[in-house]
């Protein structure tokens, strides 16, 4: 009983929070995933009336359980190194930081996400008046102007300086946001900061020091908590996609 009200409950805590994630419009169909792990934690419930377990042979019930305790610790493992990006702190007077693109809303404003990194990026670039900032960012299916200009049309907007302000507006994921800043800017011999989410850090490293650039700090920005639970989890399949890749 208690075991199938547990189960009852995270389901429906997924389904509801992959309705809240719905809702938002990130420009992605990662709410389905709350479904799908919704849906999964209701297969105990449906197995304790029909005894699929019990009918499936014991080295493959063994084969099932290790796999997916593989699975679990792969995914400690990896939300573990998330985690450790969050440490970052800000290091001052970088000869240029690099702002990654993120979701574009239709009326040309920038999305939640997007905006914390905007707001970190003028924060620091008021404070560090030296700093060149490569806002980044081309344009998705689904967003009126490329990111890379509605940042820049934001920074503008709050004093910054056009010629302060470099556009890359080509890429259209991390790898492209630093590589193609790269082709603009001689990055290698350079202080570099990256802006992007406190859950975005690690992996952003990681692609910047696979592309070359030595001198790397990460410039984290905090997650509104109600969007933190999706993007860490957003964030492990897409260091294992990297990975998977040779990407970092």
């Amino acid at each position: 009983m208690i075991k199938s009200l547990f189960c009852a409950v995270c389901s429906a805590v997924c389904f509801l929070y992959g309705v809240c994630i719905l809702q938002i419009n990130d420009g992605t169909n990662f709410f389905a995933t709350w479904f799908v792990l919704g849906f999964f934690f209701l297969l105990p419930i449906f197995d304790k009336k029909l005894n699929v377990w019990k009918s499936i042979s014991r080295p493959i019930r063994y084969i099932l359980i290790g796999t997916l305790g593989l699975l679990i610790s792969t995914f400690l493992f990896v939300e573990a190194c998330i985690v450790s990006g969050f440490k970052y702190r800000n290091e001052s007077n970088l000869d240029y930081i690099i702002v990654l693109g993120a979701q574009v809303l239709n009326d040309g404003s920038p999305s939640v996400i997007l905006l914390t990194r905007l707001e970190k990026t003028l924060a620091y670039l008021n404070e560090h008046p030296g700093t060149i900032c490569i806002v980044t960012g081309g344009k998705g299916k689904n967003e009126p102007i490329t990111e890379a200009l509605a940042m820049k049309k934001y920074l503008l907007s709050k004093g910054i300086t056009e010629s302060r302000i470099i556009t890359e507006n080509n890429s259209s994921n991390t790898s492209e946001n630093i590589s193609n800043s790269m082709k603009i800017i001689d990055l290698k011999n350079k202080n570099i900061g990256i802006v992007t989410n406190d859950f975005h850090v690690y992996r952003a490293i990681k692609i910047a020091k696979k592309c070359n650039i030595n001198k790397v700090f990460g410039i984290p920005c905090e997650t509104p908590r109600m969007f933190l639970p999706n993007n860490m989890l957003r964030e492990f399949f897409g260091i294992l996609k990297k990975k998977e890749k040779k990407n970092m």
